[in-house]
């Protein structure tokens, strides 16, 4: 197994043993309200205030950033994909797939 697919292994399994143990703490979402607020906001995930409730729509972000990917594949022939061209075109779509932190919200967070 190539690394990659066994880091995303690894990070689900912990994401969701994270998710069994909150739960069966009984802390709810309000409780870590001060972490995850911050932690959101300060990692540019939203602006303003977000609900609990909400947090799943970060999914929506996620399929957003990648049909802009796949758009951007469509505009390009594979010659001019360079590097340099696609952290120019495509950085914040790129930074925003790249945090990990929404994982950690994800995982957190009960719903």
């Amino acid at each position: 197994m190539s690394p990659e697919p066994r880091a995303v292994l690894l990070l689900r399994l912990a994401s969701g043993s994270t998710c069994i143990l909150v739960h069966g703490a009984g802390v709810d979402a309000d409780s870590l309200s001060f972490w995850w607020e911050g932690l959101g906001q300060g990692r540019g995930l939203w602006d303003g205030t977000r609900e609990a409730e909400e947090l799943a729509d970060l999914w929506s972000d996620i399929e957003m950033a990648l049909v802009e990917i796949a758009r951007y594949g469509e505009r390009n022939i594979p010659a001019d994909q360079t590097f340099f061209r696609i952290g120019t075109d495509l950085g914040q779509v790129l930074a925003g797939l790249s945090s990990c932190e929404r994982v950690a919200i994800w995982s957190m967070v009960p719903n």
